[in-house]
């Protein structure tokens, strides 16, 4: 049954650190899907708890507007909340910050209020395949100084440090609530800086996560890949529009060269994936080759479950064609990279 979103979320703690100071938490209801990412601020105490209190009670507060009459201007209400009740945790917290990253979307429009707060960052990428920051950071440079009040030099020049302009837990958080287009087919990231910061391919490491059929599967190997490289907590969150922007024929007419200009690549992967199986249900032996060599040149790659379910369609139906066989064999193969 076609789906109008999917949304998976992932954090790692720096090693070597009892707690991560990330949080995530993400819910649908009523046509709205809610999402936060929180970073503790790891200079503070409690940082574990400053982003899990921020997110847990930003969800909480945004899910009761949705359940009376939800405007986006009611966010900086919530937010003013969730700011007193970080501002004022107990004793051996006191003094614990976190920024966040938030987003509340209808799904019955192309468009999504979104808040950030601190050095957080929120990412769309477009189905053309463009990444674009459509939020601000909140930070400035900050010149270290000695415990004396002198600078710190290092090779004669004044070390120099991001610092935050904004932040929850300071009982004086400044909150701007925006809306950005959000259309059928693009991909919205939330990320802390310990993800963002982490490696160089990042923008790349965006493509491949909202290109792949199994965010979880593949957002785990580019985790797994930042291990080596990461000196801080790292969270992900990702929220795919999974509409479609256009009329399709039925599974069996669908050309790619009708839908390539239209559709994200996740988008084209799933429906010549869906021609592929009718194909071979239908054991049409020339439309199911025609149909492998277009995904194997365009690249079109299918989940290995997907794909280990195609091999089995092939033995239920007694569709033993050798060619097929071996073009979901090179697809499985390009899927375990």
């Amino acid at each position: 049954m076609p789906v109008d979103f999917q949304i998976y979320a992932r954090s790692q703690t720096e090693k070597g650190k009892a707690k991560c100071g990330d949080s995530f938490a993400y819910v649908a209801m009523n046509n709205y899907v809610v999402a936060a990412v929180s970073d503790g601020v790891g200079t503070r105490p409690c940082d574990w708890l400053a982003s899990k209190t921020l997110c847990a009670k930003f969800i909480e507060l945004v899910c009761l507007k949705l359940e009376t009459n939800y405007e986006p201007s009611d966010l900086v209400k919530i937010c003013l909340e969730v700011d007193r009740l970080v501002s004022n945790p107990a004793p051996e917290c006191k003094g614990m910050m976190a920024v966040l990253s938030a987003v509340v979307w209808n799904t019955k429009n192309n468009h999504v209020d979104f808040i950030n707060v601190g050095d957080s960052r929120i990412y769309k990428l477009t189905k053309n395949n463009q990444p674009i920051q459509i939020s601000s950071d909140e930070v400035k440079a900050v010149n270290i100084r000695k415990p004396n009040g002198k600078l710190e030099l290092t090779n004669g020049s004044t070390v120099v440090r991001t610092g935050l302009t904004n932040a929850f837990g300071l009982n004086n958080v400044n909150i701007k609530v925006q809306t950005y287009e959000f259309l059928p087919g693009e991909t919205l990231f939330l990320a802390s800086d310990g993800f963002y910061e982490c490696h160089s391919t990042f923008d790349d490491d965006l493509r491949n996560i909202a290109h792949s059929l199994s965010l979880n599967e593949t957002t785990a190997k580019v985790f797994k890949f930042y291990e080596n490289y990461q000196t801080d907590d790292a969270t992900l969150l990702i929220l795919r529009n999974h509409q479609l922007g256009i009329t399709l024929p039925e599974i069996y007419n669908i050309q790619y060269t009708d839908i390539k200009d239209h559709c994200a690549k996740f988008q084209c992967t799933e429906l010549m994936y869906e021609k592929l199986k009718h194909t071979m249900l239908k054991k049409n032996r020339t439309e199911a080759l025609a149909t492998l060599a277009i995904m194997e040149t365009a690249y079109l790659i299918p989940s290995k479950a997907m794909l280990d379910a195609l091999i089995e369609t092939m033995k239920t139906e007694n569709f033993t064609d050798g060619a097929v066989f071996a073009g979901i064999v090179r697809l499985i193969r390009e899927a375990m990279k």
